[in-house]
């Protein structure tokens, strides 16, 4: 083995990344159940993080949120449900309205609704991996992409609520977006549980969607030096479903499962910031 010629910086910071999901999986946001204090916290962590990064309100009446009333916690309470939403504008004449998705969920299971295991009841499940992974990549994306990229057609940056108890922030934002309806939107990357890749290859969930999918990521493995791997059964069901159900081309970056899915174990000193800088 030799030394390369040349041995360039990352583009991305791993320390921005770790400071994101330290805070949303930290004690101030105690799991990140919807209709909770902790949720409305990280949601305006992530609103703020979206206006540092440049990008613009794309929610309800000039803010970042896109909020609506629902059931928090199975047993009929109804609270606030919010989406964070931030906009890359596009450029180019004609796709005013045509928008393309980076999208991750940020609620987790508090003290463990919908999905608590045997013995973990009323712990706090900080949901590090599961998704303050995801949405640190996102803001990271969008703080590098911010300044420095002028797409034809707007990039939607999307932090869904409610992911964990039945795909529905994703769902509300597809029913809902007047600003960038569904049929205007190429296809959409969704982040979620990509903090503990390892030395394993970054798994792409949902390629069948488009048949390009393939061909983009098999291109970005040869220009990254990044592996990926395309599986034809679909291992997880996130919030891209929400995207091909609506017809739009969409995957998961996904980094691979671990023990602590779902479990109070599921911690930021176990998140692989090398990894993030990969995926």
């Amino acid at each position: 083995p030799r030394e390369p010629l040349a041995d360039l910086p990352p583009v991305f910071s791993a320390a921005s990344m770790m400071k994101d999901i330290a805070f949303l999986a930290g004690p101030e946001c105690g799991g990140r159940a919807p209709g909770t204090e902790g949720i409305e916290k990280a949601a305006a962590h992530i609103a703020r993080r979206f206006a540092e990064a440049g990008l613009e309100p794309g929610g309800d009446d000039g803010t970042f949120f896109q909020s609506w009333e629902g059931d928090v916690d199975g047993k009929g309470t109804i609270a606030r449900l919010v989406n964070v939403i931030g906009v890359l504008p596009g450029e180019k004449k004609g796709l005013e309205d045509a928008s393309a998705v980076i999208c991750a969920h940020y609620d987790h299971l508090g003290l463990g609704w919908p999905d608590v295991h045997p013995g973990d009841e009323g712990k706090v499940h900080p949901g590090a991996d599961d998704n303050a992974s995801g949405v640190a990549v996102m803001i990271e994306l969008a703080t590098r992409l911010s300044g420095t990229v002028k797409p034809a057609r707007n990039i939607v940056f999307a932090a869904f609520t409610a992911e964990e108890s039945g795909l529905r922030g994703s769902r509300r934002y597809i029913s809902s977006s007047k600003r960038f309806p569904p049929q205007r939107c190429i296809g959409a990357i969704n982040l979620d549980t990509v903090g503990r890749l390892g030395e394993r290859k970054v798994l792409v969930l949902g390629t069948s969607s488009a048949r390009e999918w393939r061909h983009i990521f098999m291109g970005s493995g040869y220009v990254t030096g990044v592996e990926a791997e395309m599986p034809t059964l679909e291992l997880d069901s996130s919030d891209q479903a929400s995207f091909i159900e609506a017809g739009i081309p969409a995957v998961q970056i996904f980094a691979g499962p671990h023990g602590d899915y779902h479990r109070p174990g599921d911690t930021a000193d176990k998140i692989d910031s090398q990894g993030l800088v990969r995926v």
